[in-house]
């Protein structure tokens, strides 16, 4: 896991002193425990609220009963002593009298079992801070990359939207298939998940059709979500089905449904019940590529009314300027430094040495061919293990093979198919390797197309994010 520690200030428990946990003890037996300092062990409180009735006071009682019992399992005087004089409200000399020791000893013992009450007071916050971000991490779907080539940047400029409250509240990373969007998001998410306190819960839904495999294989999805409503209803599953049994929000679950047909609430009804989960729980919600939703209109609207303090990170192959409410990322290919230490990571991860070990100038023709698609280049690293370096990078050039036209067709989707031939002509010239920095005079020496022809299709292809502006 990457930690970025100057994005990312690390949790520690709030600092509690021997007299906080002495005056919330001595409340306690009087039932006035409004105000108790143990409120700020907020992931110890959170763990508590959900399985309780959340009432301030009972989760103080239950904080104080469930460290009492760790505390007599440890130490078992310690324990004794303390729930007979703060929970049982026995005075000083009859405790003393039960446990057969003088009334000196006894605060002796009891200053020292307050002051073990206190250090595991804290240490049990940091344990529920562990459990929470690692059953967010479980409902967290993305896979993750450890080596992120090439990514830092990205973080360094997107971790601190995610933390801000003020900054925005929807994401869009967007860029071609195969670039890293999904990577990044996760990096993101696993980054502010495990080292900032305030979330609550995640959820996310992948809409993407298409899955290609570095094997070659393409797979077609049935059970993609369409339409906001099922979106929604995605969202709300994940949320709800993570509560305890008795919370409210846990009985809409029977109500809602990724089936067209089956779902029981509109989409207004959907945006009020997780409106009402969302602006009282801060969370990451994640929707990966929103470009194949039917109509996006209705999505973004419902997301608008769902968002701050929960923050939404979409990703998309298309971009999306003309939407309101939304921070606009675009995520470019590797650079030619980056993209070789990922050829020479991902043949070290296969024991490739020839490759994994060669001079990265033998590997430029690699990086001529593929440009700097993550994803073309773990494809061309598993080819490698079965065909020979110039045999893959001529079927690449000229687009043979069944595996090598799945790669073309995930990357471009019905794109390619879709676009004319000025804009065709262009894409191919701007996906070689030697094309960053050419002037729209210089694509249109290679392509041999009019200027205007030229100038249009490139705007075409930046709002594909089929190339970089």
């Amino acid at each position: 896991m990457d930690i970025y520690p100057d994005l990312i200030t690390q949790y520690s428990p709030p600092v509690l002193s021997r007299d906080d946990v002495l005056s919330t003890l001595r409340r306690w037996f009087q039932g006035d425990l409004a105000d108790s300092p143990l409120k700020s062990l907020n992931h110890l409180s959170r763990g508590f609220q959900q399985n309780g009735n959340g009432v301030a006071d009972d989760v103080t009682v239950a904080i104080l009963e469930h460290a009492l019992a760790r505390l007599e399992n440890e130490h078992n005087l310690y324990g004794i002593l303390l729930t007979k004089r703060f929970r049982e409200g026995e005075k000083v000399l009859a405790v003393a009298n039960e446990l057969n020791i003088s009334e000196s000893r006894l605060h002796e013992i009891q200053r020292s079992a307050v002051e073990r009450l206190t250090e595991l007071l804290q240490e049990l916050e940091m344990e529920a801070y562990a459990e929470h971000c690692e059953a967010l991490h479980q409902r967290l779907t993305l896979p993750y990359d450890e080596t992120l080539v090439g990514l830092e940047d990205h973080l360094r400029a997107l971790i601190p939207v995610l933390l801000d409250d003020e900054s925005a509240n929807i994401v869009a990373i967007e860029g071609v298939s195969g670039v890293g969007k999904t990577a990044l998001t996760s990096a993101i998410v696993q980054n502010v998940i495990y080292h900032s306190t305030s979330w609550a819960n995640v959820a996310c839904v992948n809409l993407r059709r298409k899955v290609f495999h570095l094997n070659g294989q393409l797979d077609v999805r049935q059970d993609v979500a369409r339409t906001t409503g099922q979106i929604l209803s995605q969202i709300g599953i994940q949320l709800f089905s993570a509560l305890p049994d008795h919370h409210p929000s846990r009985a809409l679950i029977s109500q809602l449904s990724t089936n067209r047909e089956e779902l029981r609430l509109d989409v207004g009804q959907l945006v009020s019940h997780l409106q009402r989960y969302l602006k009282a729980n801060k969370c990451i919600l994640i929707i990966e590529d929103l470009d194949e939703v039917e109509n996006i209109d209705p999505l973004l609207a419902a997301l608008l009314q769902l968002v701050g303090p929960t923050k939404v990170i979409l990703t998309s192959r298309k971009s999306f300027y003309d939407v309101s409410g939304v921070y606009h990322y675009q995520l470019s290919q590797l650079s030619n430094h980056d993209a070789l230490a990922l050829l020479h990571a991902e043949a070290a991860a296969v024991h490739l040495h020839e490759v994994a070990d060669a001079d990265s100038e033998h590997l430029v023709p690699v990086f001529e061919i593929l440009g700097g698609n993550p994803l073309a280049i773990r494809f061309f690293v598993r080819q490698l293990q079965i065909y020979g370096l110039h045999e893959i990078l001529d079927d690449l050039r000229e687009a043979r093979g069944d595996a090598i036209v799945n790669l073309y067709r995930f990357l471009f989707g019905t794109v390619w198919e879709e676009l004319p031939d000025a804009a065709q002509a262009v894409l191919f010239v701007l996906c070689q390797g030697d094309a960053a920095g050419l002037t729209l005079g210089e694509i249109q020496k290679r392509c041999d197309l009019p200027y205007n022809e030229i100038r249009g299709a490139v705007k075409q292809l930046v709002m594909l994010n089929l190339v970089d502006p």
